[in-house]
């Protein structure tokens, strides 16, 4: 069994003597446009939300009413490879502070953190969890208490930190569950046939209040078992919405890729946010609001897809009929869009500002959705209910589909695009307008009715 990442990042840099050490800078190509895969960003473009990639979200939109304190109502679990010490206080604290703004490494950024309420550590075997790191507010692991192998850590093996990165630059100081996946040996394994994993966030619906699960790998050729299927069903029924990214070989899945083919994970594909590449050349070019990729042909024939950067990459698809179980529900931004890559040059190591691309990042980004869906909801139906706010339900997890389906930009599903896109400004409207709209009065003939 192989599990697969979800990201491609292609770098391209070159060393040179900053401030008496030695840091890595952009090669500097003239002409190339925004989204340059490999290439630096402006660390104030994503702080502002006005990279091309948040302009296409209508992230600016979004922040105004985004709450300051972090409280998304709920609870978002992200399930990837595992973080390093480092990386785990970058992600709670913006990043890090300590890193002179001189440096092409990012300054630390507050607004744009997130709060890991939890970080499981499996057994030996990951069969099983041990222990639990995290907590509300707790914003660092301190070394020696907690080394890289206490959470996991196997070097080079970065993905998780990016997609935990990718969710933060729109739910800013959200809550996070994190669960290390096996790589290398560590983390927890088998997913497909192991329980554990499931029984926990099964178990703990309440206790962490969790409303989204995002996920940007698979296991080829997979099929669960029973049990697995069962309880990924339970969580389902719970109101909890599940999101895989659909892969980056540009080409259908089958039914034999897990998690992709369970019937409560929704699967999440690639768009284009903005135009890239010469006009002349539709293979080579990237399209505002276009599937990322427009063969099939593409593993036999990948020079059909390719950007204009010539890197591969092809959003995947599934089924051509939506009441199948493996098929694409949304697609989000993925080719070219910000990532912080942990990168080492001399003696300074931390997060870089990258263009990256991949589906591992259109499923976070729609997971932040998801999780906007929730909070607007909430507020929305407080703002009707007043006093009476305990008349409040929980949101099932179709009901969130539904909403964000309602936000999209299509009317109608397609195989590739499904229905579509969302951005962020209506997704929060719509759960706003639906919460507010779904508060009923309680009945006058019994008892007191508070306004």
């Amino acid at each position: 069994m192989r599990v697969l990442y979800f990201s491609i990042l292609i770098l391209n840099l070159t060393l040179s003597s900053f401030g008496g050490s030695t840091v890595a800078t952009a090669i500097n190509r003239t002409g190339e446009p925004l989204g340059a895969i490999g290439f630096q960003y402006s660390f104030q473009d994503v702080e502002l939300c006005s990279d091309n990639t948040f302009v296409f979200l209508k992230c600016q939109e979004w922040l105004v009413n985004a709450p300051s304190n972090g409280d998304y109502k709920g609870t978002t679990v992200i399930i990837d490879e595992p973080l390093r010490r480092d990386q785990y206080n970058y992600l709670e604290e913006g990043l890090d502070n300590n890193i002179p703004t001189s440096s092409p490494i990012l300054p630390g950024a507050p607004n744009r953190s997130v709060d890991i309420v939890a970080y499981l550590k499996p057994a030996t075997g990951g069969k099983a969890v041990k222990r639990i790191y995290g907590g509300v507010g707790e914003d660092n692991l301190k070394y020696p208490d907690i080394k890289d192998d206490d959470l996991e850590y196997v070097s080079g093996h970065d993905h998780g930190a990016k997609v935990v990165s990718a969710f933060s630059t729109l739910a800013r100081r959200s809550k996070i569950i994190f669960i290390p996946i096996a790589i290398g040996g560590k983390g927890f394994v088998d997913l497909d046939k192991e329980t554990a994993v499931w029984q926990w966030i099964y178990d703990n619906i309440n206790t962490y209040n969790i409303k989204v699960i995002s996920m940007s790998w698979i296991y080829f050729g997979s099929t669960p078992t029973k049990a697995v299927t069962d309880l990924i069903t339970a969580i389902h029924n719970r109101g909890v919405i599940l999101l895989n990214a659909m892969g980056n070989d540009g080409r259908k899945r089958f039914g034999s890729d897990f998690p992709m083919n369970q019937k409560y994970v929704y699967g999440v594909g690639s768009v284009d946010h903005e135009n890239r590449g010469p006009s002349w050349d539709q293979d080579y070019s990237a399209r505002y609001g276009g599937f990322t990729g427009n063969t099939q042909n593409a593993v036999d024939f990948p020079d059909s897809c390719k950007d204009a950067h010539t890197n591969i990459f092809c959003s995947a698809w599934g089924e051509d009929s939506y009441s199948r179980n493996l098929k694409t529900d949304f697609v989000m931004p993925g080719n070219g869009v910000p990532s912080f890559v942990w990168l080492q040059a001399g003696s300074i190591w931390g997060p870089y500002s990258m263009y990256s691309m991949g589906t591992s990042y259109s499923t976070p980004y729609l997971a932040a959705a998801a999780i906007i869906v929730n909070y607007a909801y909430v507020k929305g139906f407080l703002a009707a209910a007043g006093q009476n706010s305990y008349l409040l339900q929980d949101l099932t997890a179709e009901r969130i589909y539904e909403i964000l389906k309602q936000s999209s930009s299509r009317s109608s599903w397609d195989q590739k695009m499904g229905w579509g896109f969302v951005t962020l400004n209506t997704v929060y409207q719509n759960a706003y307008n639906a919460g507010y709209n779904d508060y009923v009065p309680p009945s006058s003939g019994g008892g007191p009715v508070f306004y």
